[in-house]
């Protein structure tokens, strides 16, 4: 009896063939709940976005380029150019799981608009989608990870962080990415801004994670949530990495020896110059 029943059913939908295939899709996929009899579809993730906004602080006050700061030395310094590449940014679950939110993503505390509606205005926050969920913290790396440091900027479009089109952040006789420019004028003793300090940091070799920055978050769906973190400035050139004194090694375009070790010392700084 049971053979001939499913005989019949087999008849009707292969007279229906649109009807057949309809059901076989929703058979395979979803999953059968034995405990009230009927089929489940797993839920899809739910997303929504979190803002991370990360400001420059010297002497308490926001970073502003273009106005003179002394520092704990006595030097007085004014960053004219500071931006900076963060790869891997990710969030921390409660469980201590890690959750990739964007791959890579460009800094900059210039905040005039580019004049090209087809290039971003990059500035010192950002915004991307996450999943819904609770979160302790996040995480990100300083500088572009190897695989995406050796690619080409010519693949990629005007509004991406990596394009050729973003200024001042590829070397090509390197033909990799420069991680952190910071460019500015020193007073060291003289009375006047007349030592340029530069700062280009990159390679492979001066790639950092930086440790987790706390704070409790929530994602809820289709919402914005707010992240806020800050950068010591001043740490830059006072740091676990070393002393960085402006009279003496301003300037650092990474290379090697003297140069390196400096830039070394600088990305060292900076690795935990970044907190709440």
């Amino acid at each position: 009896m049971l053979s001939v029943n499913l005989s019949l059913v087999l008849m009707k939908y292969l007279k229906y063939p649109l009807l057949f295939a309809l059901s076989t899709f929703l058979w395979v996929g979803c999953d059968s709940d034995d405990d009230v009899n009927e089929n489940v579809c797993e839920p899809t993730e739910t997303m929504g976005s979190l803002r991370v906004n990360i400001a420059g602080m010297v002497n308490g006050s926001n970073l502003d380029l273009g106005t003179e700061y002394t520092l704990s030395d006595g030097n007085r310094l004014r960053i004219d150019r500071l931006k900076y590449y963060l790869s891997d940014i990710r969030l921390v679950r409660t469980d201590g799981s890690e959750t990739m939110i964007k791959d890579v993503i460009l800094v900059d505390y210039d905040l005039t608009p580019s004049g090209n509606p087809a290039i971003p205005n990059w500035t010192n926050e950002f915004v991307v989608d996450a999943p819904t969920g609770e979160y302790t913290g996040i995480k990100f790396d300083l500088g572009v990870r190897q695989d995406l440091n050796e690619s080409d900027p010519a693949t990629y479009g005007s509004d991406h962080p990596l394009s050729a089109s973003t200024e001042n952040m590829y070397w090509s006789w390197a033909t990799m990415y420069k991680f952190v420019v910071l460019e500015g004028k020193a007073d060291v003793g003289s009375g006047s801004f007349d030592e340029s300090v530069v700062f280009h940091t990159g390679t492979n070799n001066l790639y950092r994670q930086i440790n987790t920055i706390s704070q409790a978050v929530v994602i809820s769906e289709n919402q914005q949530t707010d992240f806020d973190v800050s950068l010591d400035i001043e740490a830059l050139f006072d740091g676990p990495g070393g002393q960085i004194d402006l009279s003496v090694s301003p300037v650092s375009h990474t290379g090697s020896g003297a140069s390196f070790t400096l830039a070394e010392t600088f990305t060292n700084n900076m690795v935990v110059a970044f907190g709440n």
